[in-house]
């Protein structure tokens, strides 16, 4: 257990903490997705509505949640959120029609990637469960 007047091993472990939590989650990782995704659209290469949509965003006249949400209600926001609702519907019916280890299987990198998210949810709880236990004395 680490002392309450022990600032020193309290920065320690800090730091230690915020290492197995940078490996775990890259700095910046969040934010270049975001960006690549706006400057995608900015370009263009997602298509003229979310172009526009990124161009109001940019002016701060709308987010990306809004968008998604439904509180924009801009004609190029309601085209995004039916192609994505038509998108996501023919995933769902793709999925129910492969057989699972098909290697066309387009649930496969989903399932890989929720397994990866699932694993590291489970690192952090065990690093929160330790350093609680720490502090406990335990």
């Amino acid at each position: 257990m680490i002392s309450a007047n022990d600032p020193a091993a309290w920065r320690e472990r800090l730091a230690a903490v915020r290492s197995e939590l940078d490996e775990l989650f890259p700095p910046g990782e969040a934010e270049d997705a975001e960006e690549a995704f706006a400057a995608q659209a900015r370009a263009g290469m997602l298509g003229r509505e979310w172009q526009v949509l990124q161009g109001r965003i940019d002016l701060n006249l709308t987010t990306r949640e809004a968008v998604l949400s439904g509180e924009d209600d801009s004609v190029e926001a309601a085209f995004v959120r039916e192609t994505g609702a038509r998108q996501s519907e023919a995933l769902v019916e793709a999925l129910r029609r492969t057989a699972p280890g098909d290697p066309r299987d387009p649930g496969a990198e989903l399932r890989a990637l929720h397994a990866e998210t699932t694993a590291r949810g489970a690192r952090i709880d065990a690093m929160l469960r330790d350093m609680a236990a720490r502090e406990r004395g335990i």
